[in-house]
């Protein structure tokens, strides 16, 4: 699958540890990841981490990356990705 046919990730809460996990393990396999958080200053800095980790640790992917904003900002870009439109739990199961 190439980057561009990937969905973008939205992750709200993602400055937690499952949520900081989540984002490393999207990020890693070639997904961007966008980081809510309640404080957008706490999302950049999580972000900023995981894309520096992407960096030295040499996972990063072309075209791939980790934003930040508010959990409602997340929400939001996610939702306007073409890719993430209508997706739910039930048709990522099967």
């Amino acid at each position: 699958m190439q980057q561009q046919d990937r969905p973008l990730i939205g992750i709200v809460g993602g400055t937690g540890d499952v949520g900081r996990g989540l984002a490393r393990r999207w990020a890693r396999a070639g997904y961007s990841v966008i980081i809510g958080s309640r404080r957008a200053h706490s999302a950049a800095a999580a972000a900023s981490a995981l894309n520096q980790a992407a960096q030295t640790e040499g996972w990063a992917r072309p075209g791939a990356k980790a934003g930040a904003g508010t959990e409602a900002e997340a929400e939001a870009e996610a939702e306007e990705s073409p890719a993430v439109r209508g997706l739910d739990n039930s048709a990522a199961a099967q």
